[in-house]
Formats: C-alpha cells, structure tokens, sequence
C-alpha cells in the first residue's frame, strides 16, 4: 500500500512539474518523465538487498573541495 501511495505522490509531483513547462519543452519533459517512471517501476520490482540507512555515515567535512562552483555569467 505505501509503494502505490508514494507512486501516486510522485506521480502528482511530476504532473504539476510538467504543467509549468510549454511548448517544446514541455514534450522533452514528459519523455524524460515517462523514462523516469519507468526506471522507477523496475527499480520497485527489483528484490535485493535493502539499504540499512542506520549505518550510511557523512564523509568527513574536508572530504568535499569548497569554491569549485563556477556560475555562468
């Protein structure tokens, strides 16, 4: 029952996202979104090993270089 809940939800989400593209946009959107769902099911379908999140630790703070963001401009 929570894997349709969260599928409805995040098939909402993805419609209210579609809604606020146009034109050529909006059909590249819903192609990749089709493709997204997709993967999405597959991965729902897939029995494995289950992520124990309890033992996910952060990596140390220096592991990740700050100032490499370059904006466009």
């Amino acid at each position: 029952m929570m894997r349709q809940q969260l599928e409805s939800s995040m098939n909402a989400e993805l419609e209210k996202l579609l809604d606020s593209t146009e034109g050529s946009d909006r059909e590249v959107s819903r192609k990749d979104f089709e493709g997204f769902r997709n993967l999405f099911q597959r991965f729902l379908q897939v029995k494995g090993p289950s992520i124990e999140w309890i033992k996910i630790q952060r990596p140390p703070e220096d592991s990740v270089a700050s100032g490499l963001v370059h904006k466009a401009g």
